[in-house]
């Protein structure tokens, strides 16, 4: 009998190499797939993991509102578990789905914790493309000194 987690993350894996080909639509039908054998599994890190794929393909599709959904499920996941790592990444994404709405203020604050969790975990990587969201945010509310000195300190960075 078929392990349902395993094939759930088979499905996931497919779905990236869908992704990578720009195809969108299969990648979705993947994840979609990988969401429900997850669930039905109880491997949640997996189901939030395909869950956060889901939420990048409706940003690159311009569905704002399904991608901030999706990435807010995962964070709530990744803030009960305490996986700081994961939980940064979620941040920086709804800052940016945050920053393409207008939402300053929370695009700011999200960013601020994903840096402070960062720092803490000495993750030069992820602060670097962290600092990148923070610059493009303060280009977008007209204060490119700011943004100048944040994306210099995020190549530096890497």
């Amino acid at each position: 009998e078929e392990d349902p987690a395993r094939v759930a993350t088979a499905l996931l894996n497919i779905g990236n190499i869908a992704f990578e080909r720009a195809d969108y639509v299969r990648a979705r039908a993947f994840y979609e797939e990988s969401l429900a054998l997850s669930e039905q599994s109880g491997d949640r890190t997996a189901w939030a993991r395909t869950l956060n794929n889901v939420g990048v393909i409706a940003q690159i599709q311009g569905n704002l509102d399904q991608a901030l959904a999706a990435y807010e499920q995962c964070s709530r996941f990744w803030r009960e578990r305490g996986d700081t790592w994961s939980l940064a990444t979620q941040l920086t994404n709804i800052g940016d789905i945050a920053c393409l709405l207008g939402d300053v203020e929370r695009a700011r604050d999200c960013y601020h914790e994903s840096l402070r969790l960062r720092r803490d975990q000495g993750d030069r990587d992820g602060a670097a493309w962290t600092l990148r969201s923070l610059g493009y945010l303060a280009h977008q509310v007209g204060d490119d000194d700011y943004a100048a000195r944040v994306l210099e300190i995020g190549r530096a960075h890497v």
